[in-house]
């Protein structure tokens, strides 16, 4: 068993296995009607790239607040400290559960992600 990915308490469960595979889902629906459109693709591969930071508590690559409520409520809230903005996003989020992969997990994460998500393949997926 592959333990690089991470285990334990704040690891890849079942449960956030199942949140990345909705937030991916999420992703090719909003993209499938838009096929063919660089920017569309640009978008989708740029959620995908930031899945596992996402994931883990670190929103800097969330760039669409429409997929990150943490994104969100800064957008709405500059003021707001990092902090404040994280908690008022958990408050106002369906999910309220962190992966705790270390940078080598997320950078595993991600490339298996690339894999069948990326810039050639994402096409194909989402159609």
């Amino acid at each position: 068993k592959d333990k690089t990915v991470g285990s334990g308490v704040s690891g890849l469960s079942n449960e956030r296995i199942s949140m990345i595979k909705s937030d991916v889902s999420k992703i090719l629906d909003s993209y499938q009607p838009h096929i063919g459109e660089e920017s569309a693709k640009k978008k989708a591969l740029e959620l995908v790239r930031a899945l596992p930071k996402h994931h883990c508590g670190d929103h800097s690559l969330c760039k669409h607040e429409d997929f990150c409520t943490f994104r969100k409520v800064k957008n709405e809230n500059p003021e707001m400290s990092d902090a404040e903005v994280a908690a008022k996003a958990a408050s106002e989020s369906m999910r309220s559960h962190q992966l705790s992969l270390d940078e080598v997990g997320q950078h595993h994460l991600l490339k298996i992600l690339e894999k069948r998500f990326g810039e050639k393949s994402i096409d194909n997926s989402a159609a």
